[in-house]
């Protein structure tokens, strides 16, 4: 096959300014969405043009090339070619969708050779060890080549070898996969310190991956309790509108099932499914949004080993293919992260259950344009599946959420701040009435904020007060203006020093502006929760309380929404999902147990939400704007661009300005001015626009790349903070 040097720009995090020389297939177009091998990880890049001229000493890796038929799907298929190369150093996977039969078609470029015979197709193990190394002989004897040949036998896949050039490298470590002990009370359960079937992440030290040849020994003497048909799940129709209905084929045929549950009684919930799974024969898949979810029901399900499993985001393809081939047998059930979804492109399930279907932990940090919800929809659809969501929030399909009465309260006015001893002021923004000691507290904040003052979200400087230099100034919601209550400034267009855009945002009430008190407990950060002591009232923190601290059950659960002054985007169903999520985790028992905290929903919402008008509102504004599942695809996109010289970037601004303008669904533009870095000039803002796809996102890569300047596009899901 005849190869050529591309320069590619990488579209991973943190590398958008960078661009490689990668060889790959002749006749790449520039603008083409591939695959690169970048820093041993597997990540997305875009073709800018044909290098004529590739140096020396260039960086000359196997290109993969990804076609879809699917417009909002490209995302899905890079992730399907990352779990075709997992774990597999020598072999690169070339990964397509059949837009006329939707099938996926997998091609394995293996080795260097141009030439293959029926023996050594046959004998590929071998020959991959003989053309590279001893490694790649292993690799693929252990990571289950004789489950792909089954599967390209049976028409599932297709396999085609052919010249790949210089081998690639994937983001999986082989050091990575390893086995574990079982730990009590695991260790109850298992057999010679084992527990067959069970594929644990942290519970232990490592130990011979040799006990898994014992498993289909083991397995007849395990026998598994009779289930009874789950009671509460309600059956359901897709509501009109939802986009994905447009955007994945055959979706609806899927039939949709859901519930509500709470933290205490999801592990018995689960246990119940799978055991009836597994007397039914059937193929259950548990997606879980978050790691220390499983390690908290994990124990609970010890019992139904070695049926059960779990897959998580760095199981390789050896992990994957052991899942699949049990799979084949019926009766099984998997447990897996949001990675899980993957499974879904690769064996059929007979039911998929998604719990908490809400949990912001389902947008890739990695991939922005990759929701999981949205990958493991694609991947279910028009398949016989059937559908369940067990919702620890607020329901998205018809409101209901926990029984309790939620109370919003205003902040303490910044005014009322009381001046210490010390000097200093007392800004905590919690009402005065939720501070008192003798009631066990939850405190969550929507975000850290930065103490009391203003912060650019653009260039993410701190603004004091222009005139006496103040940390007091904020913005005031009555007078619509900035107000600084030291020197009586008063300023409606505020810009910041540094950037010059008009973006200061007021941090009022994030997590550091929290006065800590006698009783309190504040995890910021990466700070792990500790277990709280006797004398703790009040647990304080952002996203790091969706885990419960231990030993802790408070009376009271308070949700602070940190209002953003300058945001175009009002995201408040959100909130009460989050203060419902909180709830179902804590089960407060005291009086008045749940509290919302926020400057302008009181004023909108009102001061008291019987549970049917919490449900009523929140489904109101979901109906209206047709989001109910899945959040959209990405409303404001900051953007960061870096050219050589002023002359360059004031050009630059004034293209990009009527590039962004002529988009289909940009409703806020703002650029801000050049400014000067060292060695380069940078030009930032955003724009607001909830109609842009992939495709779309691309061209505009490309014709910025093309006019000499790197460009960085984030978007942002949910309230822009």
């Amino acid at each position: 096959m005849e190869q050529q040097a591309y320069i590619v720009a990488t579209l991973a995090r943190g590398t958008a300014s960078l661009g490689f020389t990668y060889s790959g297939p002749a006749g790449l177009a520039a603008g083409s969405l591939v695959a690169i091998s970048l820093r041993g990880r597997l990540e997305t890049g875009l073709v800018l043009c044909e290098d004529p001229e590739p140096p020396e000493q260039a960086k000359l890796l196997p290109l993969i090339e990804l076609q879809h038929s699917w417009p909002r799907i490209g995302p899905l298929l890079l992730r399907l070619a990352e779990m075709a190369a997992a774990g597999v150093h020598e072999v690169a996977g070339h990964l397509l969708l059949d837009g006329v039969a939707n099938a996926l078609r997998l091609e394995l470029a293996i080795g260097d050779s141009t030439q293959l015979t029926e023996d050594e197709r046959r004998n590929i193990g071998k020959l991959c060890g003989k053309l590279g190394t001893g490694r790649a002989r292993t690799l693929l004897r252990e990571n289950g080549w004789k489950r792909l040949s089954e599967l390209a036998r049976l028409g599932g896949i297709r396999l085609q070898l052919h010249f790949a050039g210089t081998p690639g490298v994937s983001r999986s470590d082989v050091r990575l996969r390893r086995w574990y002990k079982a730990e009590l009370p695991l260790a109850e359960m298992a057999t010679d310190g084992y527990l067959p079937g069970c594929y644990l992440h942290g519970l232990g030290d490592a130990f011979d991956p040799q006990g898994w040849l014992h498993r289909e020994q083991k397995q007849e003497r395990w026998s598994y309790p009779a289930a009874d048909e789950i009671s509460g799940w309600q059956d359901a129709d897709w509501p009109e509108g939802w986009r994905l209905l447009a955007d994945i084929p055959q979706l609806k045929e899927t039939t949709l099932r859901h519930t509500r549950t709470t933290l205490s009684e999801l592990a018995g919930m689960l246990r119940a499914e799978s055991s009836l799974a597994i007397a039914d024969g059937r193929r259950l898949l548990v997606v879980l949004p978050q790691l220390w979810l499983q390690q908290h029901i994990w124990p609970e399900l010890a019992g139904l080993a070695p049926r059960n499993h779990w897959y998580g985001s760095d199981s390789g393809i050896s992990v994957a293919s052991f899942i699949i081939d049990r799979l084949d047998e019926g009766g099984q059930v998997v447990f897996g992260g949001p990675a899980a979804w993957k499974l879904t492109a690769w064996a059929g399930f007979d039911d998929v259950i998604l719990v908490d279907p809400t949990h912001p932990q389902y947008g890739s940090e990695r991939e922005p344009h990759l929701d999981y919800r949205e990958a493991l929809l694609a991947g279910i659809a028009g398949r016989g599946c059937r559908l369940g969501l067990l919702e620890l929030g607020l329901s998205v399909l018809d409101g209901s959420g926990p029984p309790y009465t939620v109370r919003l309260e205003e902040p303490r006015p910044q005014a009322e701040g009381v001046e210490r001893h010390d000097g200093s002021v007392d800004t905590d923004p919690l009402p005065l009435r939720l501070r008192q000691p003798g009631v066990r507290r939850l405190v969550h904040f929507n975000r850290l904020g930065s103490s009391r003052g203003l912060r650019c979200v653009d260039c993410g400087s701190l603004a004091d007060c222009p005139n006496c230099g103040s940390r007091r100034i904020h913005y005031s919601q009555q007078s619509k203006a900035y107000v600084c209550p030291d020197c009586g400034l008063h300023d409606a267009r505020l810009r910041c020093q540094k950037c010059g855009l008009a973006t200061l945002s007021s941090q009022l009430p994030g997590l550091e502006a929290v006065q800590r008190r006698s009783g309190d407990l504040i995890v910021q950060g990466n700070q792990s929760v500790v277990r709280p002591g006797p004398e703790t009232w009040c647990v304080i923190g952002t996203s790091q309380l969706l885990e419960p601290p231990p030993g802790f059950h408070p009376e009271q659960v308070v949700h602070v929404h940190a209002d953003n002054q300058v945001g175009y985007i009002e995201n408040w169903p959100d909130e009460l999902d989050m203060l419902a999520r909180l709830l179902n985790l804590y089960e407060p028992d005291g009086d008045s147990p749940a509290w919302l905290v926020s400057e302008r929903l009181p004023a909108l919402l009102g001061t008291e939400l019987s549970p049917e008008e919490l449900s009523r509102r929140y489904m109101q504004e979901m109906a209206l704007r047709r989001l109910a599942l899945l959040p959209p695809f990405g409303l404001v996109y900051r953007f960061r661009l870096f050219t050589r010289d002023f002359s360059s970037a004031q050009t630059l601004r004034s293209e990009l300005g009527d590039e962004l303008k002529k988009l289909p669904g940009t409703s806020v533009l703002r650029l801000g001015r050049p400014v000067a870095l060292s060695g380069s000039v940078r030009l930032s803002g955003y724009f607001v626009n909830d109609e842009l796809d992939p495709l779309e996102l691309q061209r505009l890569r490309w014709r910025l790349f093309a006019r000499q300047g790197t460009l960085s596009l984030q978007p942002v899901r949910g309230p822009w903070h």
